[in-house]
């Protein structure tokens, strides 16, 4: 029997690679999440509204990976909503896309393993 679904029923998906096993999913409420095929502890969620914020900043991070390439102290970090950050520094040659937590002992916010590294070609 051929079983007939509605498009209420499944939630229409496009998935775009960005290299290796990378990919960029976007569903039909245009969340965006960044994730790697092999491992799904690694990942970014983006609402609409994060992922605009998160795109307005790729002039800003471009300029940050130049500066880390050429070997130039760099520490750019910033909130693209919620408790997303992106962060570009001369340590480590990657644009880390991570979810923040406040530290309230500390006072302070730390990073959480949730996220995603993104080489800068991605």
């Amino acid at each position: 029997m051929l079983r007939i679904m509605s498009l209420e029923t499944v939630k229409m998906k496009h998935s775009y690679s960005i290299g290796g096993l990378r990919y960029v999913d976007v569903d039909e409420e245009n969340d965006v999440t960044i994730r790697d095929e092999t491992n799904l502890v690694k990942h970014a969620f983006f609402t609409a509204t994060r992922w605009v914020k998160f795109v307005d900043e790729i002039p800003n991070n471009d300029l940050a990976i130049q500066s880390a390439i050429t070997l130039k102290p760099t520490d750019y970090n910033v909130h693209v909503s919620g408790n997303w950050y992106v962060t570009v520094t001369d340590e480590m040659p990657f644009v880390d896309v991570c979810r923040w937590y406040n530290h309230s002992q500390e006072n302070t916010i730390q990073p959480t393993p949730v996220g995603i590294a993104l080489i800068y070609s991605q």
